[in-house]
């Protein structure tokens, strides 16, 4: 496990930038990348954007949104439901970026099952990008969404866990900016733990004070379903990217 402590969010966003593109440099015929949504890697994606947008030589990096939540379109509307993290990464970098449609890839009910295997066939995952959630949760795996560790992508439930269910109400306000709770998934689809144990390289990013315990907690206390990011500490490949201020609780045990 390596990780790499700077001194303060803007320059953390410049090595996840940095990084993202080493992974993409490669003669191989096809680059698998995960990325994630969330406030940490915003600055990293506006960087990033520019360096990527319309560049040939990485026409065949493709991109994975590792959770998904598809809420129902607009009553009486001809839209398509929304996926809303495929929506998010849209506004922070696919646009930005000019990916075309078919080099995105998000999850759906109709491939949650059957993607593992399809993923491998391809090359498998190269990197996947994480942010961490304070209760430990990495892409949607929260504590008591799943049941073992060789869990692959997975549909969970909505009232499987009382914070699950006020997530998929609060990103109806925030993301849908609809009250109509009609429209809110009865599930959700997130890679599972075997998905991205299965990647060749995991880049997890943390910024801020208030993500200081949770690093500790990942990497220097006990491999538990309860937290779930902790089982990455077995991964033979992981790069811990974080700025001064969420490193501040495990200076000491480097």
């Amino acid at each position: 496990m390596r990780f790499v402590i700077t001194k303060d969010y803007d320059e953390l966003s410049q090595v996840i930038s940095s990084t993202m593109l080493k992974h993409m440099h490669t003669d191989r015929p096809r680059v698998n990348i995960c990325v994630t949504t969330g406030t940490t890697p915003v600055q990293a994606y506006q960087i990033l954007a520019p360096l990527v947008k319309d560049k040939a030589y990485f026409e065949h990096v493709h991109y994975y949104v590792v959770d998904e939540f598809w809420y129902a379109k607009e009553p009486g509307t001809q839209d398509a439901d929304i996926p809303v993290n495929k929506m998010s990464m849209d506004l922070k970098f696919f646009q930005a970026a000019n990916i075309p449609e078919e080099r995105i890839h998000t999850l759906r009910d109709e491939t949650v099952d059957s993607f593992d295997a399809a993923i491998q066939q391809i090359g498998g995952m190269d990197m996947v990008l994480m942010g961490i959630g304070t209760d430990g949760h990495f892409c949607g795996n929260h504590p008591d969404t799943f049941t073992n560790w060789n869990q692959g992508c997975h549909s969970i439930n909505r009232y499987c866990t009382p914070q699950v269910n006020q997530l998929l109400e609060f990103l109806l306000k925030d993301d849908i900016h609809s009250d109509d709770v009609s429209r809110i998934p009865d599930h959700y689809l997130t890679m599972g733990p075997k998905t991205i144990m299965d990647a060749k390289n995991i880049v997890m990013i943390f910024s801020g004070k208030g993500k200081a315990e949770t690093v500790r907690r990942a990497f220097f206390g006990p491999v538990t379903m309860d937290f779930p990011v902790s089982v990455f500490q077995l991964h033979p490949h992981v790069s811990v990217l974080l700025d001064e201020a969420a490193a501040s609780e495990i200076r000491e045990l480097l």
